[in-house]
């Protein structure tokens, strides 16, 4: 009996090098409809390494994430390169080294550049995915990747965020209610493991006051936006608390973010943002207390963060980490508009119940104030304590849960 002793490896090799060497009918897309074609990179394929890599090849291949595809092709159809591209771009180390030594950073500019567009509208969220599915591949170090290759990509992403002409920063903010773009920013921030890289980075981002920048955005109107910062600021402090630094003893200073982000400055914005507005925004209200609440120590609860806290932080641990006076005050001093939100009733029609009309309204935001009120008397302070009592917070909420039978299991919940 004959036995073949091709495998199959060979037979994709040999695929591959049959598409390749038939120069005349050559191109991307052909490349692309090879079913072998994310295997043959991942072992390394010489020849199509070398044709991918490509200037001419790269900028089409980047064109697919970047680029809105036309309407003229059958939706189930519109996305298919661009997700064969998005794999083939994260399946080699090299493709990330590519990207990063473009001449003049030509290809992050067309990467980055893909947030500049159409800035007043939402991103397509699954170009968004890719796009940042790319750099975070070039920022992330692979367990098979040299020390000095992931050195050199995260130094050049730097240099390009630092020397473009483009505000960076304030593209990436603006989008931050698109979840890809939010899990790019955490790791921009926290996953560079080269801790001279990200400090400078870091130095960098705090003269762009980039935290106070991510606070402003509590003041759009984009209950999206205000979820995004919500649950990135969440996800900072989160790594703040669980994280230890092996390498550095006990007696280091904290991490220049966590000090930005708990400084009195930072509270300052956030606070003006979501209540200096002649009418405040409900989701900036509801996500804006849950940070409140994060930034004076008390952890969210329930709160499961996606974000994989793979990087190694300056030590900073719960016993160390202290809430300046002055935040709590800034606080304090807004319990006022507080209670005149809360005493607030919300418009909309009146709840039909089955025995008769709920007359009493509550709404999200009016129970989110009643949570954070909760949550700031479990922390003790007497500055608070006195100014819930001296604004009636605590009589109002009673009152509301005797007026309202629908919801006075809600409002007891909270109050306890």
């Amino acid at each position: 009996m004959f036995w073949s002793t091709t495998t199959f490896a060979d037979a994709g090799t040999q695929q591959i090098d049959s598409v390749l060497l038939d120069v005349d009918t050559l191109t991307l897309e052909k490349l692309l409809d090879v079913t072998v074609l994310l295997e043959q990179c991942r072992q390394g394929h010489r020849r199509l390494l070398e044709y991918l890599q490509s200037p001419e090849q790269l900028h089409a291949m980047l064109d697919y994430i970047t680029v809105e595809p036309s309407k003229d092709i059958p939706v189930s159809s519109q996305y298919k390169y661009a997700n064969i591209v998005c794999e083939v771009l994260t399946s080699e180390i090299s493709f990330a080294e590519k990207i990063v030594a473009g001449v003049e950073y030509e290809y992050l500019h067309k990467l980055f550049n893909f947030f500049k567009q159409k800035t007043e509208l939402p991103l397509n969220p699954l170009l968004a995915s890719y796009v940042c599915r790319v750099l975070n591949d070039v920022i992330t170090r692979k367990h098979d990747q040299n020390w000095y290759s992931y050195k050199v990509n995260t130094i050049r992403v730097l240099g390009y965020i630092i020397e473009s002409d483009t505000d960076v920063i304030e593209l990436l903010l603006t989008h931050l209610g698109t979840t890809s773009v939010c899990d790019f920013v955490y790791k921009l921030t926290m996953d560079i493991k080269e801790q001279d890289t990200r400090n400078n980075l870091l130095e960098w981002f705090n003269k762009a006051d980039f935290v106070q920048r991510l606070m402003s955005r509590m003041g759009m109107r984009d209950a999206e936006v205000h979820e995004g910062v919500d649950r990135l600021v969440n996800d900072y402090l989160d790594a703040f608390r669980e994280a230890l630094s092996p390498s550095l003893d006990r007696a280091s200073n904290a991490d220049p973010l966590f000090l930005a982000l708990t400084s009195p400055k930072t509270m300052e914005v956030l606070l003006s943002a979501m209540f200096d507005h002649s009418v405040v925004c409900e989701s900036s209200i509801k996500y804006g207390l849950n940070i409140v609440a994060a930034l004076m120590g008390i952890p969210k609860k329930q709160q499961q963060s996606v974000v994989q806290k793979s990087w190694a932080p300056i030590y900073c641990s719960p016993q160390d980490i202290t809430v300046d006076p002055e935040v709590h005050k800034l606080v304090a001093s807004r319990f006022s508009s507080l209670y005149n939100i809360l005493c607030t009733e919300p418009k909309g029609k009146i709840m039909i119940l089955t025995y008769g009309e709920a007359q009493f309204r509550v709404g999200t935001m009016r129970l989110s104030i009643a949570k954070f009120f909760a949550q700031v008397s479990s922390l003790r302070d007497p500055t608070f304590i006195e100014e819930m009592i001296d604004n009636g917070v605590l009589r109002y909420l009673i009152v509301c849960s005797r007026h309202s039978e629908l919801y006075s299991s809600l409002f007891v919940t909270e109050i306890r």
